[in-house]
């Protein structure tokens, strides 16, 4: 994988570059968690759970790149009702809080996982590490600009996807072999499904998101690439979260204790390896997702200010907002304001999706895709009031 993500073919490719930021946003702390969460959540269905989870994401994307080719960069247009312009630059505000919130909750993340490593999880040392690595970020990003960013991006998703690739074989082997020796059984207990599992699951979305940052790289890349790596990258890690909890859960017989690092101790049944490779993985992961939800937050910023320069002072802005953020709060704790600002944000945009469509309502297929957007908008103001942010 490494040697095929690194050739020079692939690192050459502007479509990949462009597929790296939504992939690297989407994969961010996603598939470090989701798989104990979503046991603890629907036990031996947690499969089909996120089957439906990352199906909705989808359909949450094809809102974003519905508005990317009919409304994207046309905020100031006299076309566009006020209406709509309102509804935009809310959604600008929640999204830069979600950004923010993320932007420092990754790379705190990373720190802890870095701090595992050496058996010494402490919190100061974890807000020094997160220190750092922002005000690092801020600087590259406002000293060298967005295709430095970018490329440290790259580099670190493509080593992600090499030690996700080897670890999904790991598993795969490991539930062979189980199976052969005639010992492969599920010992989860299933919680009963119900509204609360419904909400819970709602709240779940924040795992599978970061597709929207295709939207924001309107200086770099073309309508219609980003709409076609947006869907490529939503794709990619669909496939990655639905086989990796499917391969996963079997280790979960002998798992009781739960929490952020717990991944590292099942992956260490099925290989004396994996569990580094996985820290390893885990620290890129943070690492590159952080930067997606910057250059997305970048690129945000301008948009809604309409600037026409780069976006080099924002990716420091930003980062130093990150780093003050971390050191006066929990941002474990206030994640959960990032879950509910990311579903009012895809909320809005499913509305103004449904409001454009149906100003078009040439035909039937028109109408359809106004009524599925409507239905979006409600599931999603469902959950941001209802769902319970896990």
């Amino acid at each position: 994988m490494l040697l095929f993500l690194f050739s020079k073919t692939r690192l050459q490719s502007v479509e990949w570059k462009a597929t790296v930021t939504p992939l690297a946003s989407i994969i961010g702390s996603g598939f470090l968690v989701v798989t104990p969460l979503m046991l603890m959540i629907c036990g031996k269905y947690a499969p089909l759970a996120i089957t439906g989870i990352v199906i909705f994401a989808y359909v949450i994307g094809s809102v974003l790149r519905f508005n990317i080719s009919h409304f994207s960069g046309q905020l100031d247009s006299s076309h566009t009702p006020q209406y709509i312009k309102e509804l935009e630059r809310l959604s600008y505000l929640t999204l830069s809080i979600s950004y923010l919130i993320s932007i420092a909750f990754y790379i705190k993340l990373l720190s802890y996982f870095l701090l595992k490593a050496v058996n010494s999880i402490d919190p100061f040392y974890a807000n020094l590490i997160t220190t750092v690595i922002l005000g690092s970020l801020g600087v590259i990003g406002k000293l060298r600009g967005f295709k430095h960013l970018e490329s440290l991006e790259e580099y670190s998703v493509n080593i992600k996807l090499a030690i996700i690739a080897a670890m999904l074989a790991g598993l795969a082997i490991y539930n062979i072999n189980l199976y052969n020796a005639g010992k492969w059984h599920l010992l989860l207990t299933t919680p009963p499904i119900d509204l609360t599992t419904v909400r819970e699951l709602l709240g779940v979305i924040i795992i599978v998101q970061g597709f929207e940052t295709s939207r924001y790289l309107t200086a770099q890349y073309s309508p219609a690439m980003r709409i076609k790596t947006m869907r490529i990258a939503q794709i990619i890690s669909g496939i990655i979260y639905v086989a990796f909890i499917t391969l996963a859960m079997v280790m979960f017989n002998v798992i009781t204790h739960y929490d952020e690092t717990t991944i590292i101790d099942v992956i260490s049944l099925s290989s004396i390896i994996l569990p580094s490779m996985l820290i390893i993985a885990a620290v890129f992961s943070q690492f590159s997702a952080a930067i997606a939800d910057m250059i997305g937050a970048g690129g945000l910023t301008l948009e809604a200010l309409h600037l026409r320069t780069k976006p080099n002072n924002v990716y420091l802005i930003f980062a130093l907002m990150a780093i003050i953020l971390i050191w006066m709060s929990n941002v474990f704790q206030i994640v959960t304001i990032a879950s509910r600002a990311f579903a009012l944000y895809y909320a809005i945009q499913a509305f103004e999706a449904a409001m454009i469509s149906y100003k078009q309502r040439r035909n039937a297929v028109s109408i359809s895709r106004t009524v599925l957007f409507l239905i979006m908008f409600i599931v999603l103001m469902f959950s941001v009031v209802y769902g319970i942010p896990v």
